[in-house]
């Protein structure tokens, strides 16, 4: 099976479009942003910059992966929102996120990582909107996804966390967070007034990359690794600021590089692929 994507925890992404609002403290720095800009697109951050929407031939791409990955008898991982926030409120993201659905049904060989910041607004926008997937006790949802946060810092994984850790409960959708970019120490012991304490279904951790990337220290992911206890991490990558203090390693400084006491990469327990 292919890997179209050079991000190590998944084997392809894909977008619903491109461009996106900046709200919290990871986005100072926007890989994404950088990137869009690198291919010509200048105006598609805030909340009155374009959106790129993309061709009907790259919404197709999914449906090839789906064949690969049953050909293969293994399922692939598409990471939905590289470049964009799928649960954006704005007029352009809206539209094309109701395509969304319909595909990953259609994909039942791809776990769609659906990853976002504006976790809050999952209930109304698709829940309570989707009218072609009516939701009955908010379980009637496409079985190949995991939901996922973004936080960087510990006011963003306390605000964010308890409502993807409720909507996951209710609706039996296995959760993952990003710590990435990892910008201080961040304690995952959340308490939940149900279960008492719960983790994630997985943790993808890493440090920010390119020329401004902030810096990420080594023991706050090996503080991380060690809360997690049995639940899997995927370490991603140190961030450009720790190779450059630590040059001597490498120079080029190879960015898969990990020191050992991080070098863990795990990935999540296989998602149902039925429909």
């Amino acid at each position: 099976m292919g890997k179209n994507s050079a991000i190590g925890w998944c084997n392809h992404t894909f977008n619903i479009v491109w461009g996106c609002t900046k709200v919290a403290p990871g986005c100072a720095n926007c890989y994404a942003e950088r990137e869009a800009k690198r291919f010509g697109y200048k105006n598609m951050w805030g909340p009155n910059g374009e959106r790129r929407i993309l061709t009907d031939r790259y919404w197709k791409q999914p449906l090839k992966w789906d064949a690969a990955a049953e050909k293969c008898g293994k399922q692939a991982l598409v990471f939905c929102g590289s470049m964009c926030d799928i649960l954006e409120d704005h007029p352009v993201v809206n539209k094309e996120r109701a395509k969304l659905w319909p595909l990953i049904r259609e994909t039942p060989w791809l776990t769609w990582l659906l990853l976002t910041k504006r976790i809050e607004n999952f209930v109304p926008m698709v829940l309570d909107r989707n009218i072609d997937n009516p939701v009955v006790g908010l379980k009637r949802l496409p079985r190949n996804i995991m939901l996922g946060i973004s936080a960087g810092v510990q006011e963003t994984y306390d605000e964010k966390w308890p409502i993807l850790q409720g909507i996951s409960a209710a609706t039996l959708i296995p959760s993952f967070v990003s710590l990435e970019p990892l910008l201080e120490p961040i304690k995952l012991d959340t308490p939940d007034w149900v279960t008492g304490h719960k983790y994630p279904d997985w943790i993808i951790v890493g440090g920010e990359s390119g020329p401004k990337a902030r810096p990420m220290k080594e023991e706050w992911v090996v503080d991380i690794i060690k809360q997690a206890g049995d639940t899997p991490v995927f370490v991603k990558q140190m961030g450009d600021h720790w190779h450059k203090r630590f040059k001597q390693l490498a120079w080029p400084p190879d960015k898969n590089f990990l020191p050992d006491t991080v070098r863990v990469q795990k990935f999540p327990q296989e998602v149902r692929h039925d429909k």
